[in-house]
């Protein structure tokens, strides 16, 4: 019997084939295989060279991890040097469950079968919070990383291949945002002007009138206000990072890095409010436009609450900083502002997550198309 296959017990074989040299040391590729007899062993041996040749086997020299250390050497060695805290954070908080369901399996062990499950379990309607199931964006984003660390597995030799990519992502439903009406934006904003602070007033129409994030709002800085040309610089952001505090880093995206017009309300405020006296000291010790009194930024957070309880005392409907900025959006589009110039006001990367994200407002409100075809056929029938 040829020493590539070895017996190694009762109905046991070992295979191995060679698999070339990598830095002066010869590869091989081994497995251990149930076999009746020789003849059986070789027809697996077989198999298992086309499985070597083909990429499907990994060199026995490769290290055997489990998920749940492979996501550390991934951490260690991908997400800490590329991505930011806030992500990480996030990606630890997801990756609980991935790891309670499969962190124990050795990764080149993981099939799509094991990924199936940990899908059905995730879909569960009472895994999440208080006993409730999980929203489809949520088991989306679990799909998501254990696919970025197989692909990442995968891509370093450690698998052969992602067992992930053959399951079907989940399906995420989004429902588009339903926007207050007239009339209740209208008491919301009114309310702001005559009831709010000066620095709540201004929160408020950075988010709604330049659709700007809350963690740009923070990470704004005197200096990016230009009051003789009317406009406002982004170009950084503040995120809040548990155990780590407040986190200073650039925009969201490169598309982030953008300078906006300022509406004549917004900049006359702002010049108000960066020239009362007892805010002067604060502004100019740490230059951030929203700065505590230890001249650090604010935190974004604090947006939140504020509307939290300004929506409850007034008894209006639930707002967030993200959906004043949603608004924001919206109004653009369906005042016949093009999608460039849309995407561009809020910063995205792509026009096409503009369109994506607005396409119920333009399906609602765009009539011209039919306007524009009624015209024709009365020119053709005349």
């Amino acid at each position: 019997m040829p020493a590539k296959i070895q017996k190694r017990g009762n109905n046991s074989y070992l295979l191995t084939v060679p698999g070339g040299y990598e830095n002066g040391r010869q590869r091989k590729f081994t497995k251990t295989i149930k076999a009746d007899n020789v003849n059986q062993a070789k027809k697996e041996y077989n198999l298992f060279v086309a499985e070597c040749m083909t990429g499907k086997a990994l060199p026995a020299s490769t290290p055997k991890m489990t998920l749940q250390q492979f996501y550390a050497y991934w951490k260690d060695k991908y997400a800490m040097p590329a991505l930011a805290h806030k992500t990480i954070a996030c990606n630890d908080f997801v990756a609980d469950r991935i790891l309670a369901a499969l962190g124990h399996l050795q990764i080149h062990k993981i099939t799509p079968f094991h990924c199936l499950e940990l899908l059905d379990q995730l879909r569960r309607p009472d895994i999440g919070a208080h006993g409730k199931p999980l929203s489809s964006a949520t088991i989306h984003k679990h799909y998501a990383l254990l696919n970025e660390l197989l692909t990442y597995a995968a891509k370093w030799d450690f698998i052969p291949f992602n067992p992930l990519a053959k399951v079907d992502p989940p399906k995420r439903k989004t429902a588009p945002k339903e926007l207050p009406s007239p009339d209740r934006v209208s008491l919301f904003v009114s309310l702001i002007m005559g009831k709010a602070v000066l620095k709540h007033q201004i929160w408020v129409l950075l988010a709604f009138l330049l659709g700007l994030r809350r963690e740009e709002i923070f990470g704004l800085k005197v200096q990016d206000i230009d009051f003789a040309a009317q406009t406002l610089k982004i170009s950084r952001a503040v995120v809040y990072v548990h155990g780590l505090g407040n986190v200073i880093k650039d925009t969201k995206t490169a598309a982030g890095q953008r300078v906006l017009s300022l509406p004549p309300v917004l900049a006359r405020l702002l010049n108000e409010y960066v020239s009362r006296p007892q805010q002067i000291k604060v502004v100019s010790f740490g230059r951030w436009l929203f700065a505590k009194g230890n001249g650090e930024p604010g935190q974004p957070d604090a947006f939140n609450n504020f509307l939290k309880r300004f929506v409850k005392k007034h008894s209006l409907p639930g707002i967030t900083p993200h959906l004043l900025r949603h608004m924001h959006g919206s109004y653009l589009m369906r005042s016949g502002i093009d999608l460039a110039a849309t995407s561009h006001q809020l910063g995205h990367t792509k026009k096409s997550f503009t369109a994506d994200t607005y396409i119920h407002v333009t399906e609602r409100v765009e009539t011209r198309p039919a306007a524009v075809m009624q015209s024709v056929f009365d020119t053709l029938v005349k």
